[in-house]
């Protein structure tokens, strides 16, 4: 009886130690947490600088776009924005309007993403493939508002909790090109 007895308390001891470290186990914070990136639901500001190729011309084109996204996920979000870009030492300029749509493929401080851009833009030079400084000076018909898309891949390292930097490639109807760009989240 007295084996029976301590065999039973041995086994309670057993389980009771056994439950105790399954919680102690749940109860540690892992190593990282999405707490710790920017990929958290809420509103993010972009910015976006851009060396363009245009016209057989790299990296004399430049161009910068503004985002406000919501992120409905940690890997979703959606929002708008505009540029401005500058080709050909000033003499054409392009200025886009569009909703953005992105996508994280990671909840990771290094995240590789993918985004779209829909929308509208304006230019005011309306031949940019005409030499520079041929006097020619665009119409209202040829500064009316064009169809706009573009799409990019890129990656981007949360530094901080709020804080992002990010790389990536982008092609749009106009040009290709490569940027750097930040993210702050708020």
């Amino acid at each position: 009886m007295k084996k029976v007895f301590l065999n039973v308390i041995f086994l309670i001891i057993a389980i009771l130690g056994v439950n105790a470290q399954i919680e102690q186990t749940n109860n540690i914070s892992p190593a990282y947490t999405s707490e710790e990136s920017t990929l958290r639901k809420g509103f993010e500001l972009q910015g976006d600088v851009s060396y363009l190729y245009v016209g057989g011309n790299f990296g004399n084109s430049v161009g910068m776009d503004f985002t406000v996204n919501y992120r409905f996920t940690p890997t979703f979000a959606l929002g708008a924005g505009f540029g401005s870009y500058n080709a050909y030492n000033d003499n054409w300029r392009w200025y886009p309007f569009f909703a953005n749509v992105v996508w994280n493929f990671s909840r990771k401080k290094i995240s590789p993403f993918v985004a779209a851009k829909i929308g509208l833009y304006k230019d005011d030079y309306p031949d940019p493939f005409s030499s520079p400084g041929s006097g020619i000076v665009p119409t209202p018909e040829e500064t009316k508002f064009k169809f706009y898309i573009g799409l990019c891949a890129g990656v981007q390292y949360s530094l901080t909790k709020n804080f992002a930097l990010k790389a990536d490639v982008k092609a749009d109807l106009l040009n290709i090109g490569v940027g750097i760009g930040v993210i702050y989240h708020f």
